[in-house]
């Protein structure tokens, strides 16, 4: 028996480089079968993700066109409703312009009414400096 140990020695180590080859061969193709293995998975989840939460294809656009049907009334209604709030908008615009219009005049009236008063006072001025003026003619006298 310990003739076998010896020739099975002597056959490994002369095919030695061989195996330890074979070996190397094997762990890369393992590694790397793991590896794409590994990126094709995480690219997979990738782009689910992408897909699920990115590019979202918008629906309304795949869709038909809804079709409705409405009788006349129903139009008639909807096209008065239609102008009585076009109407309203009209209205609150022109009374908008007239308020305006209007706080505009009353400045205008205001600053008038300041000017007339302050030209009434600045001549009321001048006469207390008239009669000054006439005080002391008559000190001089």
């Amino acid at each position: 028996m310990s003739q076998e140990k010896v020739d099975k020695y002597k056959k490994d180590k002369a095919n030695r480089k061989k195996i330890i080859a074979k070996q190397k061969r094997v762990a890369f193709l393992q590694k790397s079968m793991v590896a794409l293995i590994g990126i094709a998975f995480v690219a997979f989840v990738g782009v689910s993700i992408y897909f699920e939460w990115f590019y979202k294809e918008n629906s309304d656009t795949t869709a038909e066109a809804a079709t409705y049907s409405l009788s006349e009334e129903e139009i008639s209604s909807a096209w008065t409703a239609y102008e009585e709030s076009k109407a309203a908008e009209t209205t609150a615009a022109e009374e908008t312009t007239a308020a305006e219009t209007t706080a505009e005049e009353t400045t205008v009236e205001e600053e008038t009414t300041e000017a007339t008063e302050n030209s009434s006072d600045e001549d009321d001025d001048d006469d207390d400096y008239e009669d000054d003026d006439d005080d002391e003619d008559e000190d001089e006298e």
